[in-house]
C-alpha cells in the first residue's frame, strides 16, 4: 500500500476512520438555528446557559443558503475553541472553511471560540455540529463575524441588532 492524502491528512487509501469526538454519557447537548427571513438572518435562541466544566455538542443547523463570504486567510474561516479544533459539517470533519462558502460565523471572543457556518445547499440545510468544553463560569457575548447585514459593509441591520446575529452564552456554575 502507498501512502495517500486523503483530505484531512495522510493514511492508506481505503484504511482512513474518522470518528466523532468522545463525550461521555453526562455530556450536554444544545442546539441552534439560523434562519433567514424578511427581516434578515437570525440564531434561535439568541441567549442560552451551558454548565461550567463539561463539555457540550453543540448543533447548529442553518437555513441559509447566502454566502457572506470573508477573505481565505481571515481568522473567521478557522476554527478554534472546540475539541481537536474541528467541527462536523454534514458528517464531515473540518478545520477551516473556505471564506467564499460562508454564510454565518459562531464567534465567542471570551471564550476564544470561533465556528465558521457554510453557506446550505439552495433550499436546504447544513449541519454544523462541534464539542465546546468551557471551563469558567461566566456570561460571555457571541455574535457573527461574516458580514451579513445590510449596508455597504454588511455589519448593518441583524449584525447590529441584539437577538440576531449576536447575543449572550451564560456559562453556570455546575
Amino acid at each position: 500500500m502507498r501512502w495517500k492524502w486523503l483530505g484531512v491528512g495522510w493514511g492508506f487509501a481505503g484504511a482512513l476512520v474518522v470518528a466523532m469526538p468522545h463525550v461521555d454519557a453526562a455530556g450536554v447537548s444544545d442546539r441552534l438555528t439560523i434562519r433567514n427571513d424578511s427581516a434578515g438572518p437570525y440564531y434561535t435562541p439568541s441567549t442560552w446557559t451551558w454548565p461550567a466544566g463539561q463539555t457540550v455538542k453543540l448543533t447548529i443547523v442553518s437555513h441559509d443558503d447566502g454566502a457572506s463570504p470573508l477573505k481565505d486567510r481571515s481568522p473567521e474561516t478557522r476554527v478554534l475553541g472546540t475539541v481537536h479544533r474541528q467541527e462536523w459539517v454534514d458528517g464531515k470533519p473540518v478545520g477551516r472553511v473556505a471564506g467564499g462558502r460562508i454564510s454565518h460565523t459562531l464567534t465567542i471572543p471570551g471564550l476564544r471560540v470561533n465556528l465558521p457556518i457554510p453557506a446550505a445547499r439552495t433550499g436546504g440545510t447544513v449541519t454544523v455540529v462541534a464539542w465546546v468544553r468551557v471551563s469558567h463560569p461566566g456570561t460571555y457575548a457571541w455574535y457573527c463575524e461574516a458580514p451579513c447585514g445590510t449596508g455597504a459593509r454588511g455589519d448593518g441591520g441583524p449584525m447590529a441588532t441584539p437577538g440576531l446575529m449576536q447575543g449572550v452564552l451564560h456559562v453556570a456554575e455546575n
